[in-house]
This record gives C-alpha cells, sequence and structure tokens, in this order.
C-alpha cells in the first residue's frame, strides 16, 4: 500500500510541474521572414578579408611547432629506428611546405620526394588538418607497415600533443 502512494505522489509532482511541449524536430521550425539562418556548410564573412590571410598565415607558422610535436611522439619513434643503417637522419615527404625546416634528433630532417618502393624509410605525411584551436596529422611509414594519425591542440603556451594512434599495417 505505501508503494502505490509513494508511486501516486511522484506521478503528481511529476504532473504538477510547470509543463514544455517536447523540443521541435528541425522539420517543425519555422523562422520568420528574413530571419532564415545560413546553412552550417556556408562560410560566416569575417569583418575585413584579411582575417582570412592572417589565420591562414598564423597556420603556415604553426606547422613546424605542429610536425616537431608529431615526429617527437615517443609511439612514433619505436617505429622509425633512427639508430638502424640508412634511416638516420629522418626523411619526410608528403603534403609539406616547400621550405619547412625540422629537426630530429639534432640533424635537419631531410624532405624528400614520396618514394615508389615501401621499403624507403620515409615518413609520409598523408594529411594536415589546422585550425586556430585544433590539428590533425596523418602518416604512414611503409618500411614499418604502420598508419597513423596524431591529434594536436592549442594550449594557452603553445600547441600540444594531445592523441596519436598508430596501427600496423602490413599488407599479406
Amino acid at each position: 500500500m505505501r508503494f502505490v502512494a509513494n508511486a501516486a505522489l511522484l506521478v503528481l509532482a511529476l504532473g504538477c510541474g510547470s509543463h514544455s511541449p517536447p523540443p521541435a524536430t528541425p522539420d517543425e521550425i519555422v523562422e520568420p521572414p528574413g530571419t532564415e539562418s545560413a546553412p552550417a556548410e556556408a562560410p560566416v564573412a569575417s569583418e575585413a578579408s584579411a582575417g582570412t590571410s592572417a589565420d591562414a598565415e598564423a597556420i603556415r607558422d604553426a606547422l613546424p611547432a605542429i610536425l616537431t610535436l608529431v615526429i617527437n611522439d615517443p609511439e612514433l619513434d619505436q617505429y622509425l629506428k633512427l639508430s638502424e643503417a640508412d634511416r638516420f637522419p629522418l626523411k619526410m615527404a608528403g603534403e609539406l611546405p616547400e621550405s619547412i625546416e625540422l629537426v630530429k634528433g639534432n640533424e635537419p630532417v631531410q624532405i624528400v620526394p614520396v618514394p615508389d618502393s615501401k621499403q624507403a624509410p620515409v615518413l609520409v605525411i598523408t594529411k594536415i588538418e589546422v585550425d586556430a584551436s585544433a590539428a590533425t596529422v596523418g602518416y604512414r611509414y611503409d618500411v614499418e607497415g604502420i598508419r597513423g594519425t596524431a591529434y594536436l591542440k592549442k594550449a594557452p603556451y603553445g600547441w600540444e600533443l594531445s592523441s596519436s594512434r598508430i596501427v600496423e599495417h602490413r599488407a599479406r
């Protein structure tokens, strides 16, 4: 009997609160004429077009710091095996700016063309996505049969590697 009374009180308490209609689905939302919002993928106009080029320049300037964090990732180091013959200094290829200067193991990184052979010890950058607060860098290192992705975020003091994932990807 006590259970029934408590259940009735609960139903009564929940029913007495202010009633708000369920949230509208996107199909039910109707905006007054002239207040339609722009589609999500439409670019937002900035106050000055120079802001866009300044953002692009800031991103370009951040690439050395971002890629330095990627090549110094301890998870990647175990695959680079820079102490083996023909692996040092590190060689990189792929989606890299022409004038980028990186250092690994106190030696400048060599920027080379993408190799034809899967046996060439070249770290190939396959993707770089950077915005004002985050970056994603994809890469492959065919000689070790790995594919990896590094995720970075912009902290108050500079860029930091937040996580990385490396997958062994050997063809059989």
